[in-house]
Formats: C-alpha cells, structure tokens, sequence
C-alpha cells in the first residue's frame, strides 16, 4: 500500500529542498543551444546566457554530454569552480534536453569533514 503525503506536506517540503539547494536550469534545443533558463544563476558562478547560445560555451562541463543519448543522466558533487559544488542533472524532453544544477556544497563540506575526522583515527 502506497501512501500519498497531503499536499501542505508536500509543499513544505519542495519548498525546502529548493531553498536549500539553490536550483538553475536550462531548457536546450535538439543541438544544445539554449531556449530558456531561471532560477540561481549566479550561485554557479553564471553570467545570464542568450538563446541560441550553445549551452557548452558557459556549461563547460557539458561538453561530449549533449546530445543526450539516454532518456536522463547525471553527475553528483561535481566542482565546477573552487568551493562551488554542483548536482547536475540532464534528462530529455520533447525536441531538446533540461539541465538542472543543484547546489552541493553543504554535501562536499559534510564528505570533507568525515574524511578528515576519518583520518584521524
């Protein structure tokens, strides 16, 4: 038997994995260009890209990823710059690909200290 959570449940939660994680996205055409894009751009250290700008000239890590092969795809605490960590997700959609990036910081600084309370030992 599956329960549903009531909806305050659900939306108090979503409400706080968003906050939490600092979520940006990016909507690609079939070629990687960008069509659309929101949410915490600077967080990743991203300046506010164009449509048709292919995703891989500020989406370094993309490159050889697009297109996407699989239905999704993704890579977790990925660096991206020093300090700034990141969740990436890719999944398809009709005529294009998503790109969601979820900050990961608190994760590599939580890895971190247990590696180093481990090393101690």
């Amino acid at each position: 038997m599956t329960t549903r959570l009531p909806q305050a449940v659900g939306d108090y939660l979503q409400t706080l994995a968003l906050k939490r994680r600092s979520p940006a996205f990016f909507r690609l055409d079939g070629e990687g260009r960008i069509l659309d894009w929101g949410g915490h751009l600077d967080r990743y250290g991203l300046a506010t890209p164009h449509q048709g700008l292919n995703a891989s000239e500020i989406l370094y890590f993309l490159e050889g990823l697009l297109p996407l092969e699989d239905a999704e795809f993704q890579m977790l605490c990925l660096q991206t710059q020093p300090g700034v960590f990141l969740d990436l997700h890719l999944f398809r959609d009709e005529g294009g690909s998503w790109v969601l990036l979820l900050d990961a910081s608190e994760e590599a600084r939580q890895r971190e200290q247990l590696l180093a309370v481990g090393g101690r030992t």
